[in-house]
């Protein structure tokens, strides 16, 4: 499997105009569901992690939907994180402003930066686009989709939070960029709603959010692929954030 990330500037024209042509190398097939598989990027809950020092550790799938999609996710694992995973120690304090200001700062920091980009992959049976934006979590606490695998007991002794970005991936076959990406900043938005629960409450609402974020790739997964100059409006339980489409004119298969 080959891989190329694109730039900042070609994922905003992208995101513009929703399709592109690679100039007959390779026919893209426009037949299926809106996307292959999402998958969760990560470290692993059964890594060693150092609580003291900064490192880069292998990436991991943590989760992926659907759970038995064909997609070889090693690779893909490897194009999130080409470098491993990095991750940031910072001293524990009480007012923990630092790590709040990075763990919940505004989502237009993602959107609008080389957090939020695409991987082109070919040498399976059809060209796949990876959808991917990368955020910084706090690694003691998995996401809501998560059940368990927390790395709070391992590290609740140090005086040190560890910060690692987990690469949240859609892979499809359609380049309808713009609609993707607002399904991921969905999906944030919704873990971030999660994470301040859980911060100000410590209520342990694990399996509502989990059913949210993974109904909304539920939901997702099961829309009809729009035809040429059709509209798909996404309306998503949350209530964050939307989504519409305009889909393109292209070859479309049904």
């Amino acid at each position: 499997m080959r891989a190329r990330t694109l730039s900042n500037e070609a994922v905003d024209e992208l995101k513009k105009r929703q399709s592109f042509s690679l100039h007959g190398a390779i026919t893209p097939q426009r037949e299926g569901n809106l996307f292959e598989v999402f998958l969760l990027v990560g470290i692993s809950a059964k890594v060693k992690v150092d609580a003291e020092k900064s490192k880069s550790y292998k990436p991991s799938v943590l989760f992926r939907y659907p759970p038995n999609a064909n997609v070889s996710s090693l690779h893909v694992s490897q194009f999130c994180f080409p470098n491993g995973v990095k991750t940031k120690v910072v001293k524990r304090t009480q007012s923990s402003s630092k790590k709040n200001a990075l763990l919940f700062g505004s989502l237009a920091n993602l959107e609008k930066s080389n957090r939020s980009f695409v991987i082109l992959l070919s040498g399976e049976k059809h060209l796949l686009y990876g959808v991917c934006v990368v955020n910084d979590e706090l690694l003691m606490d998995p996401p809501s989709v998560l059940s368990g695998g927390s790395f709070l007991e391992r590290n609740n002794r140090s005086k040190n939070d560890i910060i690692a970005p987990r690469c949240y991936c859609l892979l499809t076959k359609f380049p309808f960029f713009k609609l993707h990406f607002e399904i991921l900043y969905n999906v944030l938005a919704q873990e971030r709603l999660y994470r301040l629960e859980m911060e100000v409450s410590g209520n342990t609402s694990e399996s509502e959010k989990k059913n949210k974020v993974v109904a909304l790739f539920e939901f997702y997964f099961k829309q009809r692929v729009p035809r040429e100059g059709e509209s798909l409006t996404i309306k998503l339980d949350t209530d964050i954030r939307g989504a519409e489409l305009l889909c393109p004119v292209g070859v479309f298969r049904y």
